[in-house]
């Protein structure tokens, strides 16, 4: 599917869960939605007056938000394109919206996090709003310095948020009231997270990162070491028993989360953007420099050994890189365009190169692991399937610069937004 949605650049897109609809936004204030049955531009929404940075369905995919740089937040029913609340935050940016599991709350901030370059909000608070009537219910104040990260609890009862002002705060969604506020030493913040229970949170700091009780905001333990310079991503294994630590001077460090013990340490690749634990936890896999590092975990009980898989190296510095959902394979792509795609339990590390050509703007696999994509800014997409992925089917958008893509929740779609406006699937 080609069609033109927009004049301007496609900044947003976002996928109903039927894979039937996609919803746009651009740098030129427009946004949409576009339905797969008819290949058309479905409906448009009044157009907004700054780049619209960010667009969602709601759970049940029956409403859109959008938010945009002129400082509104607007809910439109994605059926007919009819907007049901404006909600106006004192002129300042809507940097980022999210909507709570219940579909009856939105949260946004005037941070955005994803585009830097429109991050021009002032104010360091947290706008919870009722979806359905555009009324604020909430004002989350107390940080001082910009949003770093903001999730919610399924249950949509709490709301977690980090900062740069060096706190993790917790909030009641409900009243408002700030259930607990810890601050990290030395006064800088980075993201906070959920454990899958959401028992427990993980605090990352300059250079350090905080277990705390979800409940309390109490430091359970400190864990100061976790890397030199600022900790850039931490995730907990599935089964809550350790920490994954990632930082910007190439560091990756494990820890227990019973006793706070660092249990193993990684070094030597270079600024690590993120690091995940894979499967059933027992893989850890990171992104760092030119390489992919995969580790295999023992044993839960000390020592834990990480058995460097390989160390994954590529000749090019990576700017991509994702893993399936078993943790069986890797992809990449470099700087120069070189996709490689790595097994992970093959019997070295050795890659074979997939494609090479022009800029990556994706190499993923679906939410699955039943299919990859790579789509370049030249208009080129290859979709990869089969058990070991040599199964191809190539694609191109003439005369396309791709700016954006992703899977559909499914994995049965991919969504491309271009630097004219246009979207592919």
């Amino acid at each position: 599917v080609d069609l033109k949605a927009g004049e301007t650049g496609v900044l947003s897109v976002d996928l109903a869960a039927d894979d039937l609809r996609v919803a746009f936004s651009t740098e030129g204030g427009e946004s949409g939605v576009v339905s797969l049955t008819s290949n058309r531009v479905q409906l448009r929404f009044a157009r907004q007056l700054g780049p619209v940075l960010w667009i969602e369905f709601s759970p049940d995919g029956e409403r859109v938000a959008a938010a945009s740089l002129d400082g509104t937040l607007r809910v439109c029913n994605a059926g007919d394109g009819r907007e049901l609340v404006t909600l106006r935050n004192e002129s300042e940016p809507a940097g980022l919206v999210r909507w709570d599991a219940s579909g009856k709350r939105l949260l946004s901030s005037t941070s955005n996090m994803v585009f830097e370059k429109f991050d021009r909000g002032s104010s360091n608070d947290v706008f919870v709003w009722n979806a359905d009537s555009g009324a604020l219910l909430r004002r989350l104040h107390g940080h001082t310095g910009a949003i770093r990260s903001i999730e919610c609890s399924r249950d949509g009862r709490r709301v977690l948020t980090s900062s740069s002002d060096g706190t993790a705060r917790m909030w009641d969604a409900d009243t408002g009231v700030e259930l607990w506020s810890t601050r990290a030493p030395g006064d800088t913040g980075s993201r906070a997270r959920f454990s899958l229970s959401e028992t427990s949170v993980a605090f990352a700091y300059d250079p350090g990162v905080l277990l705390l009780d979800a409940r309390t905001g109490t430091v359970l333990h400190t864990l100061p070491n976790a890397g030199e310079r600022r900790v850039a991503d931490v995730d907990f294994s599935p089964d809550e028993s350790l920490i994954l630590a990632v930082s910007q001077d190439g560091v990756a460090r494990v820890f227990q989360t019973s006793d706070g013990a660092c249990v193993a340490v990684y070094r030597e690749h270079g600024k690590i953007p993120f690091g995940r634990f894979c499967g059933a936890g027992e893989r850890i896999a990171c992104l760092g420099g030119n390489a992919v590092h995969v580790w295999r975990c023992g044993a839960r009980t000390l020592p834990i050994t990480l058995a460097e898989r390989g160390d994954m190296r590529a000749p090019e510095a990576l700017v991509r890189a994702d893993l399936d959902a078993h943790g069986a394979f890797a992809v990449t792509a470099s700087a120069e365009g070189c996709v490689r795609l790595w097994e992970v339990d093959g019997p070295s590390s050795a890659s074979s190169v997939v494609s090479r050509g022009a800029h990556v703007v994706c190499a993923s696999f679906d939410p699955g692991g039943e299919r990859m994509a790579v789509v370049r800014v030249d208009g080129s997409c290859e979709i990869r399937s089969g058990s070991l992925w040599t199964s191809a089917d190539s694609r191109s958008a003439p005369s396309a610069v791709l700016t954006c893509a992703r899977f559909s929740s499914s994995g049965k779609l991919v969504c491309a937004g271009a630097e004219d406006g246009r979207l592919w699937l």
